[in-house]
């Protein structure tokens, strides 16, 4: 006789913050915290990264593809389904702004603010000069999946990694007459069209990287070494944990 599957049925609801749609998630099971444990036993961020994209993959009812979506929309859903499946809470480590002691903070994730996506806020399409446009798009974790990012996540990146990482956000080149999606270009000629660019051209990519949304929440908490209260904006996935 088959033993019973259990806790498989979504049991709650979350609104995606790119799309606005809102999706039924379960718990995380202990096939995928598994995953997980493994993943971060071997330190190596792809794998880390690829167990979160599988988790989240497997506890959204229905058909999902985290590789397109943009980066804080996996953060976020992954936050609110860690919350419900191993607690609500996190205790991170945050320095003082007087004595630069740490103090153990816990936070609530189930709290964490969802990125705030308004399209209107950030113009994808950036002017290189009046007759040649560039079409953006959000970063996506199959910008570092696919070898060519090695930093990120709290790590400053190189200077090769962040020419990668503009790259992975490429969308097209746009012209009165043409429009030339990147998806079809080799990585050479990705790479010498953004070489071609001048400082200021390049500068408008970075600030549009800048501009992306992300998880964010305002700490407020005294230091157990001295006193000082302190306020602090975590944002980003890794400050969380």
């Amino acid at each position: 006789m088959a033993l019973p599957r259990l806790n498989e049925s979504p049991s709650y609801s979350m609104e995606v913050p790119s799309s606005k749609q809102v999706v039924q998630y379960r718990p995380m099971l202990v096939k995928e915290q598994k995953i997980l444990m493994i993943a971060n036993e071997s330190k190596d961020k792809v794998q880390m990264i690829s167990g979160m994209l599988k988790t989240v993959e497997a506890c959204i009812e229905g058909n999902i593809n985290t590789r397109s979506l943009p980066t804080y929309d996996i953060d976020y859903m992954f936050t609110q389904i860690r919350a419900v499946s191993v607690g609500e809470t996190s205790d991170i480590q945050l320095p003082c702004d007087e004595c630069e002691k740490f103090t153990e903070v816990s936070i609530n994730i189930k709290g964490v603010n969802p990125p705030q996506v308004n399209k209107n806020d950030i113009d994808t399409l950036i002017e290189l000069t009046p007759e040649i446009k560039l079409k953006m798009k959000h970063p996506s974790y199959s910008i570092l999946l696919d070898g060519s990012v090695k930093g990120g996540d709290g790590e400053e990146l190189s200077t090769d990694d962040m020419m990668n990482f503009v790259i992975g956000c490429m969308d097209s080149i746009q012209t009165e007459t043409d429009n030339i999606s990147f998806k079809d270009e080799p990585l050479e000629e990705k790479q010498r069209f953004l070489d071609s660019l001048t400082t200021r051209q390049f500068t408008k990519l970075t600030e549009y990287i800048e501009k992306v949304p992300k998880l964010s929440q305002n700490i407020n908490f005294n230091c157990e070494h001295c006193s000082h209260p302190n306020t602090r904006l975590l944002e980003g996935m890794e400050s969380f944990f």
